[in-house]
């Protein structure tokens, strides 16, 4: 009687142990998962750092987001690109040239509108 009380006592405690090594091994491979996935995203953001530092692509960058120029770069507008130049009535024209960014920006921090 006494044996099969230590037997099922251990056996309870084994099988604790077992589930708990599962558990352990499960959270083991959750966090090696999380750390893969944050090592990728650092070679990115190493990546991202590297091309900022660069000089050519910040000014490329400039000028495709703002829309700046370069010091003694000269802008070209080219007319006669759109298929119908008579699309563009004066209405057309008053319409775009309020929606420039400077007319954009003071109505949003004076609200006019």
């Amino acid at each position: 009687m006494i044996l099969v009380g230590f037997g099922s006592y251990f056996a309870g405690k084994l099988g604790f142990v077992v589930y708990k090594k599962y558990t352990l091994q499960v959270q083991i491979n959750q966090v090696q998962s999380k750390i893969e996935k944050l090592q990728s995203s650092k070679e990115e953001l190493k990546k991202l750092v590297a091309s900022l530092q660069d000089r050519e692509f910040l000014k490329l960058k400039a000028k495709e987001e703002f829309n700046l120029k370069g010091e003694g770069e000269k802008v070209l507008v080219v007319k006669g690109i759109l298929e119908d130049p008579e699309s563009l009535s004066d209405e057309g024209q008053k319409e775009s040239e309020t929606n420039a960014y400077w007319v954009k920006w003071w109505n949003i921090f004076f609200g006019v509108k």
